[in-house]
């Protein structure tokens, strides 16, 4: 593994990240939060383009670390990055800045859910600072936030059901009528 220290804002100390496992966990994360981002809006899933923007954002996670890129931490950074993400996820669909939005809200929704089971499990936080999470953790806050989620937009998706349209048509004298 390859490991890089780090100083955090706050602490002095050094903190030792390993950049390869840093940048495979936030692959995996931004591509389910792409794929959850794309079924929330009710997508045809174009897994290489969710693929291709959790690049994006693992390697974003990595640079920050990375010296004289600290800035890349700031407020402003991370809202660019994350919509280039969307950007790049989302740019061929047909309203690609609601899908960004929801891409954002359901990033927003995870990181929430993964911050409370870290500080349930009695971890502590520091928004600043790279947190290793456990396994568990990860996949116990993804469950919650896509059934969560799920449950939201399922009502949408019965109401939609029942949207129904009476259709006449009439091509060469024939005539059809479909509900």
């Amino acid at each position: 593994m390859t490991k890089y220290a780090a100083r955090s804002g706050y602490n002095r100390a050094m903190e030792v990240i390993y950049v390869d496992s840093l940048f495979f966990l936030n692959l995996c994360i931004d591509y389910l939060l792409c794929l959850v981002s794309a079924r929330v809006c009710g997508l045809c899933l174009k897994r290489l383009r969710y693929f291709f923007a959790a690049l994006i954002g693992a390697a974003y996670a990595v640079a920050v670390f990375l010296p004289g890129l600290g800035f890349l931490s700031s407020p402003a950074c991370k809202l660019a990055a994350a919509l280039l993400m969307g950007l790049a996820a989302f740019g061929g669909e047909a309203k690609p800045l609601r899908c960004c939005a929801v891409f954002l809200s359901v990033s927003a929704a995870f990181g929430g859910a993964g911050w409370a089971i870290s500080l349930a499990g009695g971890g502590s936080f520091s928004y600043r600072a790279y947190l290793p999470v456990s396994m568990r953790a990860l996949v116990l806050s993804f469950a919650l936030c896509y059934g969560g989620i799920s449950l939201l937009f399922r009502r949408r998706a019965k109401l939609m059901e029942k949207r129904r349209v009476q259709v006449h048509l009439v091509f060469l004298g024939r005539e059809s009528r479909f509900m």
